[in-house]
């Protein structure tokens, strides 16, 4: 948008007005700030002067109501979208890694049953679902592994699954131990 400054109103003005140097400095100076900077814009000034093509004093009389007192429209600012409550956003806020949360729930990923679990996730897993930072990466994996470890993930408000899934969960971990040892002596 350019505004012009006082003296280009002043000359266009007395383009619509031919030898109104008065009525055209008046014009001028109602449109344009103290230091004469324009507060409408070229657009806007020639669409003002057209609709006022046959009566200069109109023109100058509704120039600042329709050229600088205009009515803005507030626009309302979008609220940010809004993060499920699920343990794996608790979780990753607790490790500074909110900003993640989404990239798990939307590969199901939202409780502690869903994350700690062995294998644990893969770097190239990871990348995939969007978390690109090698140090996110590292945190993540490191803290899955702590939790694996009988780690307390400090979020006991938080639902993190039934007592029956979390029991089978240990179960199975133990069953996949032996049976990882037990390839071992083969």
């Amino acid at each position: 948008m350019q505004c012009l400054d006082r003296r280009r109103v002043v000359n266009r003005f007395l383009q619509a007005f031919p030898g109104n140097f008065h009525t055209a400095f008046d014009f001028a100076m109602s449109i344009t700030d103290e230091m004469g900077r324009g507060l409408a814009s070229r657009i806007q000034i020639n669409a003002h002067l057209k609709k006022y093509a046959d009566d200069m004093q109109a023109a100058l009389d509704n120039a600042r109501k329709d050229l600088v007192e205009v009515k803005r429209i507030v626009v309302a600012p979008v609220p940010p979208p809004k993060i499920p409550n699920f343990w794996v956003t608790q979780w990753l806020n607790s490790l500074g890694l909110k900003h993640l949360s989404m990239h798990f729930i939307g590969q199901s990923l939202s409780h502690y049953e869903d994350v700690v679990v062995e294998p644990i996730l893969e770097v190239e897993e990871l990348k995939k679902m969007g978390v690109r930072k090698v140090g996110d990466q590292r945190k993540i994996r490191r803290e899955i592994k702590r939790l694996l470890d009988g780690g307390d993930d400090g979020l006991k408000h938080v639902y993190r699954g039934s007592k029956e899934a979390k029991s089978m969960f240990k179960a199975a971990s133990v069953v996949t131990a032996l049976l990882d040892s037990n390839k071992a002596k083969l």
